[in-house]
This record gives structure tokens, sequence and C-alpha cells, in this order.
């Protein structure tokens, strides 16, 4: 049986879903960022409270970037716009990285008493560092299905 091609009005409203995910993961990091620069509200070790703000934005990451990856919205970008592709292919290969380091981080501090002033610095940088990589990844494919199925289709409606 040939697979039915997703229509305009399904693509979009997918891509509607898709910048709501956005801004859901983009509070989290704005959350994160906030304790990252004013730990406060947590009556365990440093580590365990930077445990507690990084697992559930890995845990919804990892589906996240699955359903990205597997999504006839970012499929038909290729096939509608191929100068996106370049693009796309970069940001689906940092998918990987990205959840890496985060899972990297969470793993480094698994068991961890109160690590020393310096061992804070820098485990708070290496997490605002992924933040930014992050913002700026979730920025870059907005402004894909922004340009893919609003401006370009726009023009064609």
């Amino acid at each position: 049986m040939k697979e039915k091609k997703p229509t305009r009005k399904n693509l979009r409203a997918e891509a509607e879903a898709a910048f709501e995910e956005h801004r859901r993961i983009s509070r989290m990091m704005c959350d994160l960022e906030q304790w990252l620069d004013e730990p406060a509200d947590c009556m365990r070790t440093w580590t365990e409270c930077l445990r507690e703000q990084l697992d559930p934005l890995v845990r919804i990451l990892g589906p996240h970037f699955e359903e990205e990856e597997a999504s006839p919205l970012y499929k038909e970008v290729p096939v509608e716009f191929p100068r996106f592709v370049p693009s796309l292919d970069r940001l689906f290969e940092e998918h990987q990285r990205i959840l890496g380091d985060l899972r990297g981080i969470l793993d480094e501090t698994t068991g961890t008493t109160d690590p020393v002033r310096a061992q804070i610095r820098e485990l708070t940088l290496r997490t605002k560092m992924i933040v930014y990589t992050l913002r700026r990844h979730e920025s870059e494919e907005n402004e894909i299905l922004q340009q893919a199925y609003w401006d370009d289709l726009a023009a064609g409606d």
C-alpha cells in the first residue's frame, strides 16, 4: 500500500505541536539556568539537586529527538525545501551529542558528595554551555519550520 503524503494543513498542525514542545523545553532550560545562577530550595547535596534539575530534561529530550527524526514534519522539509538539508543533517547529528553531554553530567554527579567550589563552577559552566547549545539548536529547528511551513508554503497558498 502506498504511503499517504501529509497535507499542508496536517504539517502546519504538526509544526504547531513542535513549537509547543520547544516552548516546554525552553521553560525547563530557563528553570535549570535560574537554579544554576541561584541554587536554592534544595535540602540535599548540590550534585543531587543538579541531577534533580537535569533528569526531567534528559527524560524528555530522548523521545523528543527520536520523534523529530521520525516525523513527517522534518522528512518533508528536505523534499520540499532542499536548501534546509545541510542544516537539518547537522541538527539531527547534534541530538546524540547533546543527550550524551547531559547524560555525562548526570553520570558524573551520581553518587558523589558535595563537590568543592571549583568543581561546582566547572559543572555549572558545562551545564550552561549545553543549555546554550540546546537553546540555539531548538531555535534553528523553529526557524526552519517557520520558513518551510509558513513563509514558503504561505507564498503558495
